[in-house]
């Protein structure tokens, strides 16, 4: 047992759970100006052909599976992990547009992981 009361292998399996949720208001975008950025960070590993090949699958699955959140934004490869990014202009923010972007980045989060199944990938 860990000081958290957790054993190596109880913490290893909730590690696979987790994802980050960033939300910021301070980028300007060139061309929409101001607004909310959303990003969805995946703690998933692997070598950058394999990362590539996943967020090409996961830009082509959201496309094609319509119980998914709306699809605003897009799966890139980021510098830790895969994640899914999206930017709304101050133009179309409309109240509860925070909410929204949090409620769909946990649903999003939740229906990736059982897309991917119990070891994390694919193939």
């Amino acid at each position: 047992m860990s000081a958290t009361g957790y054993s190596s292998a109880q913490a290893d399996r909730a590690a696979g759970r987790n994802a980050l949720m960033l939300l910021r208001s301070d980028l300007h975008h060139p061309w929409f100006g101001r607004g909310i950025f959303s990003t969805l960070e995946l703690p998933i590993g692997g070598d950058l052909p394999s990362l590539l090949r996943l967020v090409r699958e996961l830009n082509q699955w959201e496309l094609e599976t319509p119980e998914l959140p709306p699809f605003f934004g897009a799966w890139v490869v980021g510098p830790r992990a895969p994640m899914f990014q999206t930017f709304v202009p101050n133009q179309l923010c409309v109240p509860g547009i925070v909410v929204n972007l949090t409620v769909w980045a946990a649903s999003r989060a939740r229906m990736v992981r059982e897309w991917l199944g119990e070891e994390g990938t694919r193939h």
